[in-house]
């Protein structure tokens, strides 16, 4: 029987959350002592682990507790500091895998009992299955503000959050430690019209480095890979305006940059020179497409290169779509189709794995799954801010059957599992 591909009410989650008076939690300052139980009207949830944390832009803590369980219900404290809007997150596993998810904010005063009740969410799905999250809102290291994109490379996770101004890398082996390093980029500011602006990343090995892109002043910008110090400036052609997206082509020992501003492809190896041949995009009508956002690699043979381009008009009422291109080494992109346009709205980032597409709806607050000729197969999240739903998602990245969403105004980038087909 085929699982539910949407999420569905399942269990409800009551949880009670006792906030420490001046002597704390068993005398410990700071302790918050929370007792939880999953309400199950069928009976068949089976709990083997229920972890708990609880954030704030106002205090340090970030990190996962576990509590005991004992049947459907579990107990136990953490640390916290009492305040207004602490955001509560609780993972239920099943079987070792993360289950069912639930979140929702609250207030916590020294000395007072305050119960949250929420309803958890299945988070199965037959393309994919959640591993977490990296981040919550905030200005510390591990905090993020609103990410835009992400990349893995070189044994990092690397995390563009334009709105902080930062360049964060992290380890993906473990993505609850705080990150690897952490870069202040604001200095940039010097050098640029308008405030530095880093909005996508990608890794150019044949450069040696990251490259940011900066759509506001329309600059390319290297990094060192293993600690973010700043290579310099990448001179790219002056036609190119707003980079709005990278992918890196390793048959032309390339990159591919998106300018949204005149709807162009540029392919630009590692002095930044573009190669030779038509970078406008048009559409199977030879119309040039509005407002290119961004581009995957399906498949490369030789030097020809099979890509999907998403465009995300500035209209309204338009809807966007998924554009195709066979893109020749020497002679530019030639467009052999589009889909989409009955379920996105504003398409942003784009990733192809296992033969999938996935395309994040900034506007839809869901990642819309297609196969690699534009056929629909499914939609995944919603609205909110629980594990598994999103606000404004942007960036996407693939790897290694690993699929990450900058998850923007939840302040978070959410990871998966591509399930193999």
């Amino acid at each position: 029987m085929k699982r539910p591909l949407a999420f569905f009410a399942v269990p409800a989650v009551i949880l009670a959350l006792g906030a420490c008076d001046l002597t704390g939690v068993g005398g410990e300052p700071g302790r918050v002592a929370l007792d939880l139980e999953i309400a199950n009207p069928s009976g068949e949830l089976d709990v083997d682990r229920v972890r708990v944390r609880i954030t704030a832009p106002d205090f340090d803590a970030d990190r996962w507790y576990e509590l005991d369980i004992e049947g459907n219900t579990a107990s136990g404290s953490l640390d916290c500091e009492p305040g207004t809007d602490r955001f509560v997150e609780v993972d239920v596993y099943e079987d070792g895998a993360i289950a069912y998810t639930a979140a929702g904010t609250v207030d916590l005063e020294p000395g007072e009992t305050k119960t949250l009740s929420l309803t958890a969410d299945s988070v199965y799905s037959d393309y994919l299955r959640i591993t977490g999250r990296v981040g919550s809102f905030g200005t510390r290291d591990h905090q993020l503000d609103s990410p835009s994109d992400v990349a893995v490379a070189q044994g990092y996770l690397y995390v563009v959050d334009p709105a902080a101004c930062k360049l964060k890398a992290c380890d993906p082996t473990d993505l609850e430690k705080p990150p690897v390093w952490v870069r202040d980029l604001s200095f940039l500011d010097e050098e640029t019209d308008s405030p530095y602006f880093p909005a996508t990343v990608a890794y150019f090995p044949e450069l040696g480095g990251l490259l940011v892109a900066d759509p506001v002043n329309g600059r390319l910008d290297a990094f060192d890979p293993d600690d973010g110090t700043h290579l310099g400036e990448f001179t790219a052609p002056d036609g190119l305006v707003i980079p709005a997206d990278m992918l890196h082509w390793p048959t032309a020992a390339s990159v591919f940059v998106v300018d949204t501003d005149d709807s162009e492809l540029y392919l630009l190896d590692s002095d930044g020179d573009a190669w030779s041949g038509g970078r406008v995009l048009y559409d199977d009508g030879a119309s040039r497409i509005e407002n290119p956002v961004g581009v995957a690699l399906i498949s490369s043979a030789g030097e020809t290169a099979h890509l999907a381009v998403t465009s995300a008009p500035e209209d309204e009422g338009t809807p966007g779509r998924i554009y195709f291109y066979t893109y020749l080494l020497g002679e530019g992109p030639e467009c052999t189709g589009s889909a989409g346009g009955e379920h996105l709205e504003r398409p942003a980032g784009i990733a192809c794995a296992e033969g999938l597409l996935f395309v994040a709806d900034a506007t839809l607050h869901a990642l819309k799954i297609f196969d690699t000729e534009g056929g629909f197969l499914d939609s995944f999240g919603f609205f909110g801010d629980r594990l598994g739903t999103f606000t404004n998602p942007l960036g996407v990245f693939a790897g290694d059957l690993r699929l990450y969403v900058a998850d923007s105004l939840n302040h978070r980038v959410q990871h998966f599992d591509v399930l193999e087909r």
